[in-house]
């Protein structure tokens, strides 16, 4: 484009062009583990966080055993 063609635009916009295509700002966080979020439908979700959390005191009791 000719510096003429531009003249009548923001000087600013020859620049700093406008990011198309991009987010203009981040998605909000959605955090947490499953029990801080809804339903997701799985019905077998719950039986991992149980086992997730039974490995979890047993490496647990494990790691307090060496110490000792």
């Amino acid at each position: 484009m000719r510096e003429d063609d531009d003249a009548h635009r923001d000087p600013n916009l020859r620049c700093h062009p406008p990011a198309w295509g991009r987010r203009q700002r981040p998605r909000p966080h959605r955090g947490g583990a499953g029990k801080d979020r809804p339903d997701s439908g799985d019905p077998s979700a719950g039986a991992r966080d149980e086992a997730v959390q039974a490995e979890f005191e047993r490496i647990l009791q494990t790691a307090e055993r060496e110490i000792d």
